[in-house]
């Protein structure tokens, strides 16, 4: 991860570990740095894991496919690229797929139906894919 982010290590979280309450203390870490970093959103499908209550302001816990809609919908023509680019480069390690049958992937197998409708849209699938 540190080749293709190289802002992505935090360091200097470990003071932080254990201060927060959290219902599964082997996920203070993720919090303390959190802090650290100043990020405001915790990316995860384990929200229970991460109560509102427990997270200090401004972080708060979302599952992916809020994430996904966020995003899309902030960057509506690059990710409409980055589908097209992720379809383009397909097939050098298995099948080449299309716009549509990405799109199907993150609706079904990672339940995004709100960024999958705007990029559908956007790429002009939308009639396609009902």
């Amino acid at each position: 991860m540190s080749t293709a982010f190289d802002d992505a290590l935090v360091t200097g979280w470990e003071p932080l570990e254990g201060t927060f309450g959290l219902p599964d203390a082997e996920d203070e870490h993720v919090v303390a740095a959190a802090v650290v970093s100043g990020a405001v959103v915790i990316v995860t499908q384990n929200l229970k894991h991460f109560p509102a209550g427990k997270l200090p302001a401004p972080i708060r816990a979302i599952p992916a496919r809020d994430f996904a809609y966020n995003t899309v919908r902030a960057h509506l023509a690059q990710s409409c690229r980055a589908i097209t680019e992720i379809c383009d480069r397909s097939g050098r390690h298995g099948p080449k797929i299309t716009t549509t049958e990405l799109l199907t992937i993150l609706d079904e197998r990672y339940q995004m139906p709100q960024a999958v409708e705007l990029l559908s849209k956007a790429l002009g699938l939308h009639e396609e894919l009902n």
